[in-house]
Parts: structure tokens; sequence; C-alpha cells
């Protein structure tokens, strides 16, 4: 229906924040084997969109270009140097730590706003160096139209995005969208703002307030939150608030068939405890959850449609629960082209693992406490040419709604994927994604759906929809040395297979759909958002027969699943 506010229970236990702690990085010729050296002086360079050292700048030899090349650089105000010396994890007068410089420069790669980042060391004598730490940044601020069309809607807006407002690292976007449905002859207008403030009042809180009016519904979106920002951290906190009044929208055959109204409240408050080496650490959390969940009116139901996995159960419940996790990173790995054009992408190896319990303690429907469990976990390595994430989770309530009629377990939810990444071809990336969601035993109404974006390219938009979801991708990304100013070619070819279904209707082999395609791939590398443009041809091989055009931002999918793509 709309954005959810993020939960940061178990997430904080599984290594929530910035980065973690990997094998260091040799900085110049300093290793640990030498004897203690004391950082005498700190130099920092903020560099503009187009450095005079980017590779943009030093190719440049055409007088229009390079006047181009500067009214970028003009119409964008340069990080504050500042905001880059605040991430660094060392001081003037500190024993070097190759593993802070290392973790430092993570950190800064971590902001979208920033380019590149690169921190070195320079020896001024005995015992004493300077540590020099270099960035340049991405073109913070996007401008966007919104045009999207399918299930007899069609939607025109704008959007405006400042990811580095002021060069201060702080986050602003507005959205006004103006959708017409042909069924109903009706025209509404939605807006949306989001403020964003990773370093709220210099500390190490972050902030994130959201506001939305839309065609579904309006939501009030706050969390203020203090990560594990590095890996010496051992505290973390926060709290989040989201409000929700507005209506589900359910599909069928790529139409809309209901729109349920619900009221939603739901706010936590968390606190996290860290021990033990940086490398291998235990995480133990503690989360309040309160949630009042209402479906005050008569859903709004196609004729001949009757509503399934929708029981519409309203709840009011106090949920305190306790995680433990087990995090083990062996180093990070710096590579290139593997979701993204000659980005420095750090790849975390290791594993983590963490269960959580607790109870509900509910005023509705029932008076009678409940249990409630959850187990997640993550495993990620590079061996040679090959790069592998594998993660799964799962969540349910035990013995739940008794007066209900249920005398056991419900809203059992799951999902996993397996990605895998081969670089063993020159200047291409064989990706490959397999993905699983399911849901049994819902109150809320669940739905899951596919088609067009959302992981088959050859289908339209909402095409086939379930409880159950199974997906896998296949895409062969070649990164061309073709380039025009800050723009970079690529081209890919993919294959796509998938389908979703109810516990009424088991997946049959005959079920499953596919379908295979290329597509240009135009990579912005010096932009803070969308980086990735896609414009994909699929042929679909199963059910109807034919073609479709789609076009999208960002990759389908990527390496750990964090970037906010369409498909989640």
């Amino acid at each position: 229906m709309m954005r959810r506010a993020a939960s940061f229970a178990l997430g904080v236990l599984l290594g929530g924040g910035y980065a973690h702690a990997g094998t260091p990085a040799v900085h110049d010729s300093l290793t640990r084997t030498q004897p203690p050296r004391i950082i005498a002086r700190i130099a920092i360079e903020t560099g503009d969109v187009i450095p005079p050292w980017s590779y943009e700048a030093q190719t440049a030899s055409n007088p229009a270009v390079q006047w181009l090349y500067r009214v970028v650089n003009w119409s964008h105000i340069k990080t504050k140097p500042e905001i880059v010396e605040r991430e660094l994890l060392f001081a003037v007068g500190d024993t070097l730590d190759p593993l802070k410089l290392d973790e430092s420069e993570r950190i800064l790669r971590a902001y979208p706003f920033i380019n590149e980042a690169e921190i070195t060391v320079t020896p001024l004598g005995p015992g004493e160096v300077e540590v020099n730490a270099r960035t340049s940044d991405n073109y913070s601020l996007a401008p966007g139209l919104i045009f999207e069309s399918g299930g007899g809607t069609s939607e025109y807006g704008l959007l405006l995005i400042e990811k580095n407002l002021f060069g201060l690292g702080k986050e602003v976007a507005g959205q006004y969208v103006l959708e017409r449905n042909s069924t109903r002859n009706s025209t509404e207008s939605s807006y949306l703002l989001q403020y964003k403030d990773p370093r709220l009042f210099r500390s190490h809180f972050a902030l994130n307030s959201f506001l939305s009016h839309e065609t579904l519904g309006d939501e009030v979106s706050l969390s203020v939150a203090r990560p594990f920002y590095s890996v010496r951290t051992r505290l973390a906190s926060g709290a989040d608030f989201d409000w929700i009044e507005g209506r589900l929208r359910l599909w069928r055959n790529e139409f809309p068939v209901a729109e349920l109204p619900v009221h939603s409240l739901v706010s936590r408050a968390w606190m996290a405890r860290a021990w033990g080496d940086p490398f291998r650490r235990i995480k133990l959390s503690g989360n309040v959850t309160y949630a009042d969940i209402k479906y005050p009116d008569p859903p709004l139901v196609s004729a001949g449609w009757l509503p399934r996995d929708t029981l519409r159960t309203a709840r009011r419940s106090l949920e305190p629960t306790l995680a433990l996790g087990r995090e083990v990173t062996r180093e990070f790995r710096k590579m290139q082209d593997l979701d993204d054009y000659g980005v420095v992408e750090d790849v975390e190896i290791g594993w983590n693992a963490g269960v959580s319990a607790g109870f509900g303690f509910p005023s509705r429907p029932t008076d009678a406490a409940y249990g409630v469990a959850g187990a997640s976990g993550q495993w990620s390595d590079v061996r040679g040419a090959h790069v592998t994430v594998v993660r799964g989770e799962a969540f349910l309530r035990v013995c739940d709604d008794i007066g209900a009629g249920r005398r056991t377990w419900s809203n059992l939810r799951t999902s996993a994927f397996l990605h895998h990444y081969y670089q063993g071809l020159p200047r291409q990336t064989l990706a490959l994604n397999v993905g699983w969601r399911g849901g049994w035993r819902m109150d809320p109404p669940y739905q899951l759906v596919l088609g067009g974006d959302v992981g088959l390219r050859g289908y339209h938009s909402n095409r086939f929809e379930g409880t159950r979801r199974v997906l896998i991708n296949a895409e062969d990304r070649i990164f061309t040395p073709w380039r025009i100013l800050t723009y970079a070619f690529g081209f890919v070819a993919f294959a796509d297979a998938g389908y979703v279904w109810t516990q009424e209707r088991p997946v049959r082999p005959q079920d499953l759909r596919a379908d295979v395609g290329f597509g240009l791939r135009i990579y912005n590398t010096r932009a803070a958002t969308a980086r990735v443009s896609r414009l994909d041809i699929a042929f679909n091989l199963r059910g109807e027969r034919g073609f479709l055009l789609a076009l999208g931002s960002e990759q389908l999918f990527d390496l750990f699943n964090k970037r906010p793509t369409p498909t989640r």
C-alpha cells in the first residue's frame, strides 16, 4: 500500500550500522608489523563532482565539454570538509591503526553523495605520519518525471531529491503525483515529503522523517536511531513511530479487485549491546513494540470477487522481545562492476545468525497472551571470480488468538534469497538471483505479486498474485568501455522464471512462467541516486505470447538486497 517504517529490532542485532571490520588494507608501505606511529597531521581534500583527478576531467579535451563540467561543479555544493572529518575514526595524536583507516573509507563510501573515498598515509619523520583523506562527490540533486500506467490507472508527477543539502550530508525529498483512473473516471493527487539527517546535531543519532498523502491513504513516519556505526561501538538504541490511515489494494490478473481500509499505529523502542572482538561479536537486543491495527470500514470489492486470505483481524498488543545473535566477519573485499559501473563496492565476507523470542499482551482480539519467535541468518563469500550471498529469515506467532478460534501458530512469514555472481569473463558479470517469500495463516490481508518490474519482465505488472512466491533471475551484465560525459553504457541478456500461488492452489510445473530478453543499461557515474537506468525487451515463453518493453531504475536485484529497488 505505502512505504513502511523500518524496524530495527533484529536488524540491529545482526549488524545494523554503517560498516564492519575487515582484513586491513596496506596503506602505502605501512603494515601492522611496523613499530607504532603517531598521527601528527590529518589532511582532508574534498573534490567536486568532476574533480581534476577524475577520469572525466583527465579525458576532457573538448573546450565545450570542459565548460559543461565547470557548470556541473558550479551548480553543485561541494561536501564540507568537516562532514568528511566527522566520519573518521581517528584523530591527531592517535596511534595509527590500519583497521580504522579501512573502516573510515567504507563509512564514507556508504554515503550516496560521495563517489570515491581514499585514505592514505605519508611518513613525516621518526614515529610520525600524516593521514590524507580524499573524496569526490556525486551530483546530489535529482529531479525527475513520473509516468506509470497499468491496471486501469495512469500516474504523472514530479520528483525532487537532494542527497547532500548545502553540502552537509542531509537529505530532503518531495514528490507530487496525479493519478487518473479510467475505470472510475476520477483524478486524484498525492504528495510526499521526506527528511533524513544521518548525524542529528552532529551526534551518531540518525533521523528519518516521512509524510505522505496518497490516493490510497496517508502516512506519518518518524525514527531516531543510534546504530552500531563502528565495529568498536558497543551500544545502540533507537525508537520509531509509524501511522497509516488508508486502503490496501489487492490485485487479480493485473487489475485491482479490492481496496481494504486499514488504520495502523505501530511504535517501537529498542536497545542493543555488543561484546567481543570486532571480527567476532555477540549482540543482544531488546525491543518493545506497540501495535494498534483496525479495519474499520467495509472493503471495496469488485463484483464477482470473493476476498481470500484476508481475515482482517483487528489487533492491539504490546510485544516485548529479546534477540541474540552472532556475527563473524573475515574481511571486506573491494570489488567493481558488480551492480554498478566502475564503483568500488565493499563486499563483506563472513556470516551472522540470530534468534528472537518474546510475548504479546493483547487487548484485541483476545486477552490471551501469546508468544512470538523469529530467526535469521546470512552467509557471504568470495572465492576467485565467484561471489555468493545467502540469506533467510522466518517470524511467527505461537498459541495465538485462542478466543478467535485458532489454537496454534499463525502469521508465519518466511523469506530467503541466494545471489551468485561470476566475474571470470572480460568486462562481464554473470548474476543469478533465486528468491522466495511466503505467508501462512496471516491476520492481515497478505498478497504477493509478480509481473513487470517485480521479477517477470515479460508479463504485465501485477499479472500474478498469491501468498507464496518463487522467483529466479539470471543476467549477463556487460560493461562496455563506451562513455559519453558522465554516462557509461552496458548491455544485459536475461532470463526470468517464477510464479505465485496460494495454499488452496498448489504450484505445478506447468504453472511456472518464464521470459527471456535483452536490454540496455545507462550508468550515471556521478549521480547520488538512480545511478542505473534500464531499458529491457522481454519475450514471454509460457501462457500468453508476445513481448513487453520495460523501463526502470537501478538493477532488478543487487548483491546484498540493500538498494531500494521496485522489487522490494
